[in-house]
């Protein structure tokens, strides 16, 4: 069994049904994982920004992992035309917290928020849901998809992993 870890920014696809796809420690950032139920596809992006208009490069290509208005899209729609069906895709993000300990009144500088909200929004222009969900709040994570089982499992904290 192969395990990939999905580092920040990073996104990964995978018609591979030995994998286990990880990402690495969730603060801000929301991982979004995804499983073909039926074909057993997968994906996995670890997203640390909402929004790709702040880009200064060039080529968005170079880092469309990073941001929720390229990552999300490039996951769903490519497992879409790799033969997914959207009522066999399993969608589970974890995430966003507030590393600043902000409140409402700075929600610009809330990240954590602006991720999960981003995150959200384009899974739903998709016209998808998201199946589970552990967003928000104070506590690192990690995001876990094991294909072989088509299981996920998060660790919150200094908790111990569970199923998701």
């Amino acid at each position: 069994m192969q395990e990939v870890v999905i580092k920040p920014g990073q996104l990964e696809l995978s018609t591979k049904q030995n994998l286990v796809i990880s990402s690495s420690e969730i603060g801000s950032s929301v991982a979004m994982a995804v499983y073909d139920k039926q074909s057993r596809m997968s994906g996995m992006a670890h997203i640390i920004l909402p929004d790709s208009s702040i880009s200064n490069y060039h080529d968005i290509h170079e880092e469309y992992g990073k941001f929720a208005d390229t990552a999300v899209p490039a996951v769903l729609s490519r497992l879409l035309s790799l033969g997914s069906k959207k009522e066999n895709l399993v969608i589970k993000i974890a995430g966003g917290i507030d590393v600043l300990n902000a409140n409402e009144d700075s929600y610009p500088f809330n990240v954590g928020q602006r991720n999960i909200n981003a995150v959200l929004e384009e899974i739903k222009k998709l016209n998808l849901k998201v199946n589970n969900f552990d967003i928000g709040g104070y506590k690192s994570r990690i995001l876990k998809l094991d294909v072989i089982k088509g299981m996920f499992y998060i660790k919150i904290g200094n908790q111990d992993e569970v199923e998701f």
